[in-house]
């Protein structure tokens, strides 16, 4: 309830200052191995927050996961669907399914109504969006795709173009919402992803402690 009573926010470069701010001062990138995920436009918020991370506090993820997202030079809005009248927005939320919008909330007006203000802020935030191309995120990408998505196959690969670390692909069967349609597969693939990630900073970590003693008993 108190976040209800918060102004709302449309500005992508007010929500990833507000975001890299909060895991900064809760501790939660202080010397802590940590990932970011995000699917559609999310997938557009966790690789800028990434950049905001590492260019504020120098601090990057172990990896970016991403999903059902086109490349971030590949971000632009033809249609301004923060503008539409209500009916063809209503329209426009119903064609994204009930992985989208839950019918339970499109079919009774008093719940849009309660929900539409986050939903056109959200809406606006993403449609002022343009890519700065200055700023590799130093981390390496895995991309999740799906068969029956609309995205074109180039603007899903030119992820490669948002980092100089590995690009990873793997796709599976579904449309546009496909990690809840088989939430199970999605999942694996991200623990087994993960795990290795861990595997290899912990590695890591031993090394440079090796070396660092070494060096004190040399």
């Amino acid at each position: 309830m108190m976040r209800a009573r918060e102004p709302l926010v449309d500005e992508i470069d007010f929500i990833i200052h507000s975001l890299s701010t909060a895991m900064q001062r809760l501790a939660l990138i202080r010397g802590k191995p940590f990932a970011l995920f995000g699917h559609g436009y999310g997938a557009v918020l966790a690789y800028e927050l990434g950049r905001g991370l590492h260019a504020r506090f120098r601090r990057a993820p172990l990896r970016l996961l991403v999903a059902g997202s086109r490349a971030p030079p590949h971000v632009r809005f033809q249609e301004r669907v923060s503008a539409l009248a209500p009916p063809e927005l209503l329209a426009h939320l119903r064609a994204l399914g009930p992985a989208g919008v839950p019918e339970v909330i499109l079919g009774r007006p008093e719940l849009l109504d309660r929900v539409k203000p986050v939903l056109l802020a959200d809406q606006r935030a993403l449609e002022s969006y343009h890519h700065d191309p200055n700023g590799i995120l130093p981390c390496p990408v895995l991309v999740l795709d799906a068969t029956g998505d609309d995205i074109p196959e180039e603007e899903i690969r030119d992820w490669e173009l948002v980092t100089d670390e590995p690009v990873t692909l793997r796709e599976f069967e579904g449309g546009h919402f496909f990690i809840q349609e088989t939430p199970g597969v999605v999942l694996k693939t991200i623990k087994e992803v993960l795990e290795e990630d861990l595997e290899n900073f912990q590695r890591g970590l031993q090394s440079a402690s090796l070396i660092k003693k070494n060096r004190y008993l040399t």
